[in-house]
């Protein structure tokens, strides 16, 4: 789990180092973008850490067919969930018409949020993949 969470963390740094060397409007750019995306990425990633308690419950009593029954239901729930999330992120450029900022930063913005927002249904069905492991 910790590296994963590095590893998303890398990510983000990854982007803002190479955003960085672009210039300062692509920087700026993907900052909005980020600042919309952490709490999306958070809250689909708390969503499927809900798989843990339940299956450290249901581990113990060896009710292995109600574990695959709440891992898939926590599958498709976070699923949906994160793909309406990823389709509000990618529609993000209506919030940033009201905003009077530089044309330029807000176009890198939403392309930074469309693309980034493709690969959070699959990022969210990883995370219930990882809180649901276990060993037997």
């Amino acid at each position: 789990m910790s590296i994963g969470q590095l590893c998303s963390t890398g990510m983000g740094v990854a982007d803002t180092i190479m955003a960085g060397m672009a210039g300062t409007v692509d920087l700026s750019g993907v900052a909005i973008g980020c600042s919309f995306l952490w709490p999306a990425f958070l809250f689909i990633v708390g969503l499927a850490y809900a798989v843990t308690p339940t299956t450290s419950h249901l581990l113990p009593t060896k009710k292995f067919s109600l574990i695959q029954k709440s891992l898939f239901n926590a599958l498709v729930i976070t699923f949906v969930i994160s793909c309406v999330v990823a389709i509000i992120l990618s529609q993000m450029h209506l919030v940033f018409n009201f905003l009077d900022t530089d044309a330029q930063m807000i176009e890198v913005a939403t392309d930074y949020l469309y693309v980034v927002s493709l690969g959070l249904p699959f990022t969210a069905i990883y995370y219930c993949f990882s809180s649901g492991c276990f060993d037997v």
